[in-house]
C-alpha cells in the first residue's frame, strides 16, 4: 500500500506541475535488496516496461516483479488524505507487517504482534 501511496502522490505532483496525467501509468518493482545494483535486472525491467506498454499488469522478471498501474487521480487524492489524517493526528497508526517500518515507531514496545515484539527485544 505504501508504495502505491508514494507513486500516486508523485502523479498528483506531476498533475499539479501542469503535466497531462490522463494517460499516466506507473510501475512498481519489487525485488530482493541484493538486486539493487544488478544492472542486468535493471535492463530487463526497462525492457519489460517498454514491451508491456500502457496497461495494467504484473510481470515476473528474473528475481523481481513489476506491477503496472494506471494513475487515477481520485485514488491518489484518497491516499493522500488518508496519509495526512495520520500526520494531523486525526487517526491512529495502523499495524504493519513490514518490520522495517517498526524500527523507529514509538508504539513498537507496546505492540502486540509477535513480529514487533521480536524487534523490540533485539
Amino acid at each position: 500500500m505504501t508504495h502505491h501511496v508514494q507513486a500516486r502522490t508523485y502523479g498528483l505532483l506531476l498533475r499539479n506541475m501542469g503535466f497531462d496525467t490522463s494517460r499516466l501509468f506507473y510501475a512498481i518493482v519489487t525485488a530482493d535488496p541484493e538486486a539493487r545494483h544488478d544492472k542486468e535486472l535493471k535492463r530487463k525491467v526497462l525492457d519489460a516496461i517498454i514491451k508491456n506498454g500502457p496497461k495494467e499488469n504484473v510481470l515476473s522478471v528474473q528475481n523481481a516483479e513489476i506491477h503496472f498501474h494506471r494513475f487515477k487521480e481520485t485514488d491518489a487524492e484518497k491516499d493522500l488524505d488518508w496519509a495526512i489524517e495520520f500526520w494531523k493526528n486525526n487517526r491512529n497508526a495502523i499495524l504493519t507487517n513490514n518490520p522495517n517500518k517498526c524500527k523507529n515507531c514509538e508504539y513498537r514496545v507496546k505492540c502486540e504482534r509477535s513480529i514487533h515484539k521480536e524487534l523490540s527485544s533485539s
